[in-house]
């Protein structure tokens, strides 16, 4: 967490809601938070929609064959890794995972 004021700030007392804000907001997008705390931009159930996006997108162009590897793969190799990541999860769904 940020503890100190940034140095272009002119820091008053009206300020420190805004400064609270700041190391919220920091902590949040850290990558070193703890899982807990840390907020996951790309979640597991939010790359399971791209996928599903994508995979509707090249259906309806008849593309499946064509660019599957080209745009899935990688979606479906970064959900594996963030499972394999994702503490929470793993204490959610326990042996079901």
């Amino acid at each position: 967490m940020i503890n100190k004021i940034p140095e272009n700030w002119n820091y008053s007392d009206d300020m420190e809601m805004l400064f609270l804000f700041y190391q919220s907001v920091d902590e949040l997008l850290s990558e070193v938070s703890p899982d807990s705390y840390a907020l996951h931009l790309h979640n597991v159930l939010s790359l399971i929609d791209e996928i599903d996006e994508i995979y509707v997108l090249l259906e309806l162009n008849n593309s499946i064959s064509e660019y599957c590897e080209r745009y899935i793969s990688p979606i479906i190799d970064e959900l594996l890794l963030k499972i394999k990541e994702d503490n929470i999860l793993k204490k959610i769904l326990g042996n079901r995972l």
